[in-house]
């Protein structure tokens, strides 16, 4: 029990001490008119940290200067790309660079996707008001789907304009625009040509 906690609490302080360093690491620079490539690699070298870019997108082959003295490697890095045309994300001993554009295309056009969509919810019974479970619901002109659940249940994400399918054997299939609306209570009928 005593080596147990032991472990655990060796294994804990290392950990933070871990989390603190990558925090607090400084670095000192001196280095006129190299290329930022030539940069990176001194980093690289004089820390834990290693540099992940695709150098099509990232121009390492400008020249700088950088001149530091015990400054945070986020200190050096926004000095590095001071004309705002890269970002840059810490994690771990990773530091990954993009370019800037992209990544706030990236985030425009997942606002834009989310923004027009919508999550229904609704309950699919029979003529007697009796759950119909694994009943099929699909988001017309594509495979986005869901089946109810014990309770006749289903929540599923579309479209803000989209039509949904529902079906079931036996039953009459039933298209629904959900357009201004998000909660439905469906009743399927009984197919009387199947039977």
């Amino acid at each position: 029990m005593r080596m147990t906690l032991l472990l655990l609490f060796v294994l804990t302080f290392q950990l933070q001490a871990e989390q603190i360093y990558s925090q607090n690491t400084k670095i000192s620079l001196d280095m006129r008119n190299s290329t930022i490539e030539k940069v990176l690699q001194t980093i690289e070298e004089k820390s834990d940290y290693y540099f992940l870019y695709n150098n099509r997108l990232i121009n390492v082959d400008r020249k700088v200067s950088v001149r530091v003295r015990n400054a945070a490697i986020s200190a050096v890095l926004e000095k590095l790309f001071k004309s705002g045309n890269v970002d840059y994300e810490v994690k771990g001993s990773q530091i990954i660079l993009s370019p800037k554009e992209m990544h706030s295309q990236i985030t425009a056009v997942t606002e834009a996707v989310q923004q027009q969509k919508k999550t229904i919810t609704g309950t699919i019974v029979d003529a007697t008001g009796v759950p119909i479970i694994g009943a099929n619901i699909i988001e017309a002109g594509t495979t986005n789907g869901t089946v109810t659940d014990a309770d006749g249940k289903f929540s599923l994400s579309v479209d803000n304009n989209a039509t949904i399918h529902i079906s079931y054997i036996g039953y009459l299939e039933q298209s629904i625009a959900t357009a201004g609306q998000s909660a439905f209570n469906i009743t399927l009928l009984e197919d009387t040509k199947a039977l």
